[in-house]
């Protein structure tokens, strides 16, 4: 590939600019490309932090169009939010195949239940599984979009459906009938998926990709390439897509589609072959692991400390697995079924619900028996090796619910090794991007939490001006939140309120906790009455974002979901107060268990994991205010510790260079300044 012909793509005078009015040359992603260049003809891996504007996206997709046609060679981009994803594929791309002159593919890859499967339309249909008038209703209206539709999507519908029927009639995995399936030509998914082979870059998101991991490659198509934008997010997904559930939820769901006994219906009471005596003792078996069910999870939250929603486990006596024998008589039950049955279609739906069972019963006894996850059964259909203490275990419930739901989970500690394996050694070429990547001017802690060990290392930084642009304002005497909750909760509502005094609303105000979220927002409500204001929870984030944007001078109070991810450029948004220091929950059972390894290699759990992960945290919620060149406003830290503790220089010396403040009436003179010239 040649480098020359990628920089002439960014110049002056080259084809971005003359497609582009008002495009600018941007040294920041001319060196990013040529990194890519770089990486692609003489390296392996490359990580590199590109700040808020650089445009990361063309500098990665422009090398990388060029590579997979002059090398016939296929590229993964996966991505950690939908946004960016829908970015790629509905304007960079088409956009970039126009102007680039090169005939390359691309395709947005899917999980499966993102699509209809025509054969489960068409047993619903016949079967008629849905009592309700609605779901009837709705189902006449997916029978006569599937008969017009080319794409087969959830997202392409014009009408609403419940989840409950799309999960009854959408694709699933070990649901598919393959070639033998009667539709398979004119399946929705595997049209897709044909096209997935075609594609010169195929664009993904990190749950699919782990998906395709933890599969064994059954999901997408091999690529010589892989990027990982907002790689930040990776260790997290990881652990996910690592660990094991067990939830009441999904057993009731596992026995209920074997059969409900509130509607009568089921994949059992479908068999018309079943002899009555027969389907008496399917129901029994049934209803026997139901009552014990009942008995295992009540146990279970009997263990979990009032006013609590996480217990860690330590113990193997933890709570007793009565369910083990119940769901092995079920299973046995239905594999003498087997015998009976003719039609393979129906063979084939026992089957699969035998395996759905076998999956949870070994889950929960690996869950329940530390011994089983680490002696050769934990990671090994993935080829490795995982010591006892290489896992955490913990049960979690959501008792605000008119039926509670408890969780039993593990997950690996360390997902390092893994990763490396799986991904680093696997990969020719593995890409790491995101804006927030580096603590203290190194990428050491993301290295170290992802397993990379060798890899080119470039740190760019953004192309605004944030010295012009933005200002930080660290007011003193706000009580610190780990002396005196209250006493820090009323300084921080009332530091809150005289902000947005000034600013006239257009703030994000971001938590750590939905406890202070609460408490915050039942004072501002009465005390800032003027202001709209949007808390997460009374609505999707999505249309949370869209009335915040579209209504003059309102506030938005947002938790995790909100630092990272949302862009509102322009007037809207031109303060973002940070309530409190990002740091993670230390008795989260995944982090604490993390923090206690550090410990045993003798290293200081503190400095070298919980202050760099807060760090990057910091980073992203700081990367909110300016989205692009004319952007100006104020990011309040109202958390005393970034200027009282030692730790504190940290997270400034990560922050973009700005000016700082310490006094309201500083903010109001910028303020003032900043609309002066804009007018």
């Amino acid at each position: 590939m040649s480098l020359n012909r990628v920089k002439e793509v960014f110049g002056k005078d080259g084809v971005l600019a003359h497609s582009l009015k008002d495009y600018e040359v941007r040294r920041e992603q001319e060196e990013m490309a040529e990194a890519i260049c770089s990486t692609l003809t003489c390296g392996r891996h490359l990580v590199v932090e590109a700040g808020t504007g650089v445009g990361k996206s063309w500098a990665y997709l422009i090398p990388l169009s060029f590579w997979s046609v002059e090398n016939k060679k296929r590229v993964i981009v996966s991505t950690y939010t939908k946004a960016l994803q829908q970015q790629l594929v509905e304007k960079d791309l088409p956009f970039l195949k126009d102007v680039l002159g090169i005939d390359f593919k691309f395709a947005l890859c899917l999980g499966a239940g993102n699509y209809l499967c025509p054969w489960r339309l068409n047993r619903s249909v016949s079967q008629g599984l849905f009592d309700t008038g609605t779901e009837q209703e709705e189902l006449r209206h997916l029978w006569n979009w599937s008969l017009k539709t080319t794409s087969g999507l959830r997202l392409d519908l014009d009408f609403e459906v419940s989840n409950r029927l799309w999960e009854m009639v959408c694709r699933e995995s070990d649901l598919c009938l393959d070639k033998k399936c009667p539709h398979f030509h004119n399946c929705f998914y595997f049209k897709a998926y044909r096209e997935r082979f075609s594609s010169h870059i195929l664009i993904v998101n990190h749950h699919l990709y782990f998906t395709n991991l933890v599969s064994g490659g059954g999901v997408l198509p091999q690529a010589e390439v892989v990027v990982f934008d907002e790689s930040h997010n990776l260790e997290d997904v990881a652990t996910d897509y690592l660990g094991l559930e067990f939830s009441n939820s999904g057993l009731k769901f596992l026995l209920d589609s074997l059969y409900n006994p509130v509607s009568g219906k089921g994949l059992l009471n479908r068999m018309a072959f079943l002899k009555q005596k027969k389907l008496e003792k399917s129901h029994n078996l049934l209803e026997d692991a139901r009552q014990a069910g009942e008995v295992f999870f009540k146990e279970l939250s009997d263990k979990i400390p009032e006013g609590e929603t996480v217990r860690r486990i330590h113990s193997d006596d933890f709570v007793s697995n009565s369910l083990n024998k119940p769901l092995l008589r079920i299973i046995s039950h239905l594999k003498k079924l087997l015998d009976e049955i003719k039609e393979e279609e129906d063979r084939f739906e026992i089957s699969v619900h035998i395996q759905r069972l076998e999956t949870a019963r070994s889950a929960l006894r690996k869950i329940l028996d530390p011994s089983l996850m680490w002696n050769g059964e934990g990671l090994s259909f993935l080829g490795l090796e995982q010591k006892e203490e290489g896992f955490v275990y913990w049960v979690e419930s959501e008792p605000k619910r008119a039926r509670p739901i408890y969780r039993l989970r593990a997950a690996p500690v360390n997902v390092g090794d893994a990763l490396n394996k799986l991904i680093f050694e696997e990969t020719e070429h593995v890409i790491l991007t995101s804006a927030t990547m580096t603590t203290q001017g190194n990428f050491n802690f993301l290295k170290s939490r992802l397993g990379l060990e060798e890899c080119n290392e470039v740190i760019l930084g953004s192309p605004f001006n944030y010295k012009e642009q933005a200002l930080l304002y660290l007011p003193d005497g706000i009580s610190e939140p780990g002396k005196s909750h209250e006493e820090y909760l009323n300084s921080l509502v009332q530091e809150v309120e005289n902000i947005l005094e000034i600013t006239g609303g257009r703030a994000f105000v971001l938590f750590t906790s939905y406890g202070d979220l609460d408490r915050i927002y039942s004072e501002l409500s009465t005390r800032v009455s003027k202001y709209p204001i949007f808390r997460q929870g009374d609505m999707s984030p999505y249309r949370l974002l869209e009335g915040f944007k579209e209504t003059e001078g309102s506030v938005l109070l947002g938790t995790t979901t909100f630092w990272q991810g949302i862009d509102v450029p322009g007037s809207a948004l031109e303060c973002v107060i940070i309530t409190r220091l990002p740091f993670s929950v230390p008795d989260e059972p995944v982090i604490e268990a993390r923090l206690e390894e550090l410990k045993r290699d003798g290293k200081n759990p503190f400095l070298q994991y919980q202050v760099p992960q807060a760090i990057l945290r910091l980073k992203q919620g700081f990367g909110r205010l300016i989205r692009r060149k004319d952007d100006f406003g104020i990011v309040a830290i109202l958390d005393p510790r970034i200027k009282t503790r030692y730790y504190g220089k940290l997270f400034l010396e990560s922050l973009p260079p700005c000016r700082h403040a310490d006094s309201l009436k500083d903010i109001e003179e910028f303020l003032n300044l900043k609309l002066s010239l804009s007018r």
